[in-house]
C-alpha cells in the first residue's frame, strides 16, 4: 500500500523508491553526473522528494547533506513567497508603485509595479550576463544592488516586454526590506514565517554594499532544505496544515507574465505541471504537485545551466507511473 504524504520534520523521512519506478535507470540518470565532480563545474548532489519522503539522495564526495549550496536565482522563487508572506500582512500589495526612492513621482519609472517586476516585464534596460554584465556590477556597486538597477532607463512600457532581470529582483528586495523595517526586521519576518515553520534551518541570505538584501540571488541552503522549501509549493503552500502563504498568492506563482508563458511569478512554468526555480550553473528546485514530487539539483560554479535543469526534470519523470511502464 503506498505511503501517505507526509511533511519533514527536523530530519527528513526516507522512503522507498516506488515500485512502478526503475531504480537502477534513477541511478544511471544521476551516477554520470557526479563522476564528474573532480572536474568542477559538474553536478554535486542530487535530492529526490516523493510524497513528503527523500527516495533518492546522493551527493559528490566534494558535497554532503549538510552543504550549504550556493542558490543564485533561485533565490528569486523565495523573494516571491516573502513578497506573499508581507502581502498577506497587508505590509505592502501588489499593485504598488514608486517603489525606488531615485524615481520622482514625473518619472514614468516610478508607475512600474510589484507585479511588474515579479513578471519581468518592468520595461527597465538590463543585461542579464554574469561574465561581464550588469548582474556583476549589481552585486558589487557602493550605493547597493537596488540603487544600481533603479538607475537603468526604461525603455518599454512596463508590462509590454519581458526582460529576465536579477534587477528587478534587487528593487523587489529592497522595497520590501523598507516596508518591514529594515534588513533585521526582514530576517525575523522570514524566519517567523517561512523557515522556522519549514525547517529551513540552513538559510543564509546574502547582503549588498548597504546591508539589504540582493534578493534576486544569495539565499544560500543545504540541498534538503531546498527541497523543503519546494515541498511546501507542491502542497499549495500548506505545511503539515498550516497555511504559510495564502492560495491566492500560492497559485499566483503560476499566473504567466503578459509576454512569456513560460515564466510565472519569479519562478519558471517550461514544463507542463511543472514549476521551477533556476539558478545560474545548474542550480534547479523543480516542483511536480502531481506527481507529488520534487527534485533538487546543485551544481559547482561554471557548471551548465541547461544540463543541471535537464537532469532535475528527468528525475521527476523518472517518477512518473507511466515513465517506465
Amino acid at each position: 500500500m503506498p505511503q501517505k504524504t507526509t511533511f519533514p520534520k527536523t530530519e527528513w523521512e526516507r522512503g522507498a523508491i516506488p515500485q512502478f519506478v526503475d531504480r537502477e535507470s534513477l541511478r544511471q540518470r544521476i551516477d554520470p553526473e557526479l563522476q564528474m565532480y573532480e572536474e568542477a563545474p559538474a553536478v554535486q548532489s542530487a535530492v529526490v522528494v516523493y510524497r513528503g519522503r527523500i527516495i533518492y539522495e546522493t551527493y559528490s564526495p566534494l558535497y554532503t547533506k549538510d552543504t550549504v549550496a550556493a542558490s543564485y536565482s533561485i533565490a528569486k522563487s523565495i523573494l516571491f513567497a516573502a513578497i506573499g508572506i508581507a502581502i498577506d500582512q497587508d505590509l505592502i500589495r501588489e499593485s504598488d508603485t514608486h517603489l525606488s526612492s531615485l524615481w520622482s513621482d514625473a518619472d514614468p519609472r516610478s508607475r512600474i509595479s510589484v507585479v511588474n517586476m515579479l513578471h519581468m516585464e518592468s520595461g527597465l534596460e538590463w543585461g542579464e550576463d554574469w561574465e561581464t554584465g550588469d548582474p556583476l556590477q549589481l552585486a558589487m556597486d557602493p550605493s547597493g544592488a537596488a540603487a544600481f538597477a533603479a538607475k537603468k532607463k526604461l525603455v518599454a512600457p512596463p508590462g509590454t516586454s519581458f526582460n529576465y532581470s536579477t534587477g528587478n529582483s534587487a528593487i523587489l528586495a529592497a522595497y520590501l526590506t523598507e516596508k518591514v523595517g529594515g534588513t533585521e526586521s526582514l530576517k525575523l519576518l522570514l524566519n517567523r514565517h517561512l523557515f522556522i515553520p519549514l525547517g529551513m534551518r540552513s538559510t543564509q541570505l546574502t547582503l549588498d554594499k548597504t546591508g539589504v538584501w540582493v534578493g534576486g540571488v544569495g539565499t544560500n541552503s543545504t540541498p534538503r532544505d531546498f527541497a523543503r522549501f519546494g515541498w511546501l509549493f507542491a502542497n499549495n503552500c500548506i505545511w503539515n496544515g498550516e497555511r504559510i502563504l495564502s492560495s491566492r498568492w500560492c497559485d499566483f506563482s503560476t499566473r504567466s507574465a503578459n509576454t512569456a508563458t513560460e515564466y510565472g511569478s519569479h519562478w519558471w512554468k517550461l514544463e507542463p505541471d511543472t514549476l521551477s526555480a533556476l539558478g545560474l550553473y545548474g542550480q534547479a528546485i523543480v516542483v511536480n504537485k502531481k506527481l507529488e514530487t520534487v527534485v533538487v539539483v546543485n551544481s559547482s560554479p561554471g557548471s551548465d545551466q541547461d544540463r543541471g535543469f535537464s537532469l532535475a526534470l528527468n528525475l521527476v519523470r523518472e517518477i512518473s507511473p507511466t515513465a517506465n511502464s
